[in-house]
């Protein structure tokens, strides 16, 4: 999924996949032709079956410097795998097309490679530098391999690369350049750029926050944030609060000319849609509200998970039935009892 708002880059990604063969040259002796690598795969990606030369050229050192990362699978054992079961490669399932490379060969790391040269358009190499570099949350290994590759082509996209490949190229040059570099004024100079890029931070944190707030919820994600930025924390559980409280008096005359949220607690316990009991229990989650919105000090994290706590137990109930009366309601009246 790609952010909604387009954010400027500071960065240039694009300029290292200009500097694959200069780095190539410097790291190992010599350059290496992809494209010409890629169209051995042509008759593969038009439907015909793969063969066993095609998946040794891989790992032939002449044509990629892969052999010197990842073992060279036995190609006795590779021919006897696409004669029992013959390898069609079309891209009509990405994950299906995974698995059938999965055939040949046994890891996703190694199939990549092979996925990489058949459809440069949708696959990367499967590195640890290009993935801790975009930090896709974990998975078992082919949705997360698919999920590499699908942040991959956002990554292209962003920085104007033509396909999945040429981003993974990219970014495996600029580890190279700078972090696996000579730590000179060059590679800190563009971690700084990379690191301060908005677009690249976005994604990242879309990446390690969108799937917190998926499964916990906006207050789930609060309480997973009390530890590392109480302030923060305390503030999403507040907003979240008044969004579940202003649900609640949906209808009531006068909810919105409350001047205060206390106003609000005493405006719905009037109008019958929380409980005396409730009410209590709220009041407390509001004297949290109140220190983190207007308090120099945020509340203290014991405050704050009891606060969650409140909101989880007695508000989000409100969710399913926003209008029932909160003291005629057997669903509040379990709540406050557990």
């Amino acid at each position: 999924m790609r952010l909604g708002v387009v954010s400027m880059s500071i960065f240039d990604l694009k300029r290292y996949l200009d500097l694959f063969d200069a780095v190539c040259e410097s790291k190992f002796g010599r350059t290496y032709d992809f494209r010409k690598l890629e169209r051995k795969f042509t008759d593969v990606r038009k439907g015909k079956p793969l063969q066993a030369q095609q998946v040794m050229a891989v790992f032939d050192s002449e044509v990629t410097p892969f052999a010197r990362y990842w073992a060279v699978p036995n190609r006795h054992e590779v021919e006897r795998r696409l004669k029992t079961h013959p390898v069609i490669l079309l891209l009509d399932d990405p994950a299906r097309v995974v698995r059938a490379v999965l055939d040949v060969v046994d890891h996703v790391d190694t199939a990549s490679l092979i996925l990489r040269c058949v459809h440069p358009s949708e696959f990367a190499v499967y590195s640890v530098p290009v993935v801790n570099l975009v930090r896709v949350p974990a998975a078992p290994p082919i949705q997360h391999y698919l999920a590499y590759c699908a942040e991959l082509k956002e990554w292209g996209q962003h920085f104007g690369l033509q396909t999945v490949a040429e981003a993974d190229t990219a970014l495996w040059t600029f580890h190279q350049k700078t972090i696996a570099g000579n730590n000179d004024q060059f590679s800190f100079a563009e971690l700084n750029l990379f690191e301060n890029d908005e677009w690249v931070q976005r994604r990242r944190a879309q990446l390690s926050i969108r799937p917190l707030i998926e499964k916990y919820g906006a207050i789930g994600l609060a309480r997973v944030l009390i530890d590392t930025d109480t302030r923060l924390a305390a503030m999403l559980a507040s907003e979240q609060f008044e969004r579940l409280l202003e649900l609640r008096g949906t209808g009531v005359k006068g909810l919105a000319a409350c001047s205060s949220v206390s106003d609000k607690l005493k405006l719905l316990l009037r109008a019958d849609r929380i409980a005396m009991v409730e009410y209590v229990e709220l009041k407390d989650a509001v004297k949290v509200r109140n220190k983190a919105v207007h308090s120099a000090a945020p509340p203290r994290a014991e405050e704050l998970e009891n606060m969650i706590d409140i909101v989880e137990r007695i508000c989000g109930l409100w969710r399913q039935s926003p209008h029932v009366s909160g003291r005629h309601s057997p669903k509040a009246q379990a709540a406050v009892v557990r």
